[in-house]
């Protein structure tokens, strides 16, 4: 999972559209401020995308975690279900 939490001078995230296109060019997952990637190539992808003719590394701070995410079905508030990710370590090798 990558997360576009800040840009690099420190202000909250707020480019949306910009995880939009990500999400449809590379056809990624995408949650919030995240974009869920299964392999380094896809990681490669959003980190060489340039924005303006600059990489995505100089525009925003991206943070990079390693815990495995699934798909499961969540129950919302009322009571309808929906598919959500989870982020547990069951199934982690290593």
């Amino acid at each position: 999972m990558e997360s576009f939490l800040k840009d690099n001078k420190g202000v909250k995230f707020s480019n949306w559209d910009l995880l939009e296109t990500l999400s449809n060019e590379f056809n990624i997952e995408k949650r919030y401020s995240s974009l869920y990637v299964n392999s380094f190539e896809e990681v490669m992808q959003v980190f060489t995308y340039k924005l303006g003719g600059v990489p995505l590394t100089k525009l925003y701070n991206i943070f990079i975690s390693v815990n495995p995410k699934r798909k499961i079905l969540m129950k919302s508030k009322s009571g309808l279900l929906y598919r959500s990710f989870y982020g547990g370590l069951a199934g982690c090798s290593s």
